[in-house]
């Protein structure tokens, strides 16, 4: 193992690039926001659906390209949070009450685009379900 995300128990962000990682792979990267100083980056995770979805700043939306990241089944077997970095300033929470911004809406675990183009996200809604 060389690091988060490099392998199918592990799912990841890259904070430099906003990429996701999963299996080694990289992806996504139209739609995740960049990271700047100062900013809040959440991570959720719904073990019952077996999804992870990140937020910038309390954004949780799937128009800004946040969201839902992840969805896989061995997710539903519990994970734990983790970080990997270097030229950079961190502060990690794992929400013992004093967090700046809340968890995701429930409905978030709902608007999983089942692809991951770009395009897909400017669909209307009911396009978007009928897929």
């Amino acid at each position: 193992n060389s690091g988060i995300g490099d392998n199918t128990s592990s799912w990841g962000f890259n904070a430099f690039t906003g990429m996701k990682v999963h299996c080694g792979e990289f992806g996504d990267y139209r739609l995740t926001p960049s990271w700047d100083v100062g900013s809040v980056i959440g991570v959720a995770t719904n073990l019952e659906s077996g999804m992870i979805a990140v937020s910038k700043d309390g954004c949780w939306d799937l128009e800004s390209g946040l969201g839902v990241k992840f969805e896989d089944q061995n997710i539903r077997l519990g994970v734990y949070p983790c970080m990997q970095g270097e030229y950079c300033s961190l502060r990690f929470d794992v929400g013992d009450g004093n967090v700046k911004y809340g968890p995701p809406p429930t409905s978030i675990w709902g608007e999983w685009a089942k692809y991951e183009d770009y395009d897909w996200v400017g669909l209307p809604e009911a396009a978007r379900s009928a897929a």
